[in-house]
């Protein structure tokens, strides 16, 4: 008798044990495509090619070889470090500085907060689109080899080496072009935002010669 009656009782909770299960499995699916960070993530790229000690990946210090997912911050302490965002595109991230990297909307984005950086973009590979953020403005890219460095939160050094971009900031736009290297400053005075020519400066061409073999693309300087 007692047997029958716990048979009876477990027939009974089948139902309600079978609605937990059912309702854990959709709530996993949600935060599995809410919250991508959740995924695992089997992505070859971005990875750290070269590196030293002080390099952080959300403030956990990292190393050579070591993958970074969208949605990573990026820091270093004044260190270089160079990473493959894909196989077509590198960066050489310098001095002190913090960025993020994150894709939205079929576009790969590179937020530079802080230090500097010079990208090598072998185009004829290159899929996504590109837009690298500053805190005076954007960068977009169209084919292309450049550097920009943040001076401060109201000013950023930008010099198109090699290639075609467009510089977009809130007050102005400009494509601008060269076959070895232009200048220009995204200034912020008050609310405006200018795009002012500037002289080379911070980067020399053997860095970005040397980044450019890591896409295996050949800048034809002129």
């Amino acid at each position: 008798m007692e047997k029958e009656k716990k048979a009876m009782f477990s027939k009974k909770k089948l139902p309600e044990l079978a609605a937990v299960v059912v309702v854990g499995i959709i709530f996993s699916y949600m935060i599995y495509h809410k919250f991508p960070e959740h995924k695992k993530y089997t992505n070859k790229y971005p990875k750290l090619i070269s590196s030293q000690s002080g390099i952080f990946v959300n403030n956990t210090p990292t190393r050579e070889g070591s993958k970074v997912r969208p949605g990573d911050i990026l820091e270093s302490d004044g260190e270089s470090y160079r990473i493959m965002l894909s196989e077509s595109i590198v960066l050489d991230v310098q001095f002190k500085s913090r960025l993020r990297f994150y894709e939205e909307k079929g576009i790969t984005y590179v937020d530079l907060q802080e230090g500097a950086l010079a990208a090598v973009i072998n185009s004829e590979k290159k899929t996504n689109p590109l837009i690298f953020k500053t805190p005076t403005g954007n960068i977009i890219d169209k084919g292309t080899v450049f550097f920009v460095k943040v001076i401060s939160p109201n000013e950023t050094y930008f010099c198109i080496c090699h290639g075609e971009v467009e510089l977009l900031t809130k007050s102005a736009s400009k494509t601008v072009k060269a076959d070895h290297h232009s200048g220009y400053s995204m200034i912020r005075t008050n609310t405006i935002e200018n795009i002012v020519p500037d002289k080379m400066k911070y980067h020399q061409d053997p860095l970005l010669e040397e980044m450019a073999k890591n896409v295996k693309y050949h800048i034809s300087w002129e």
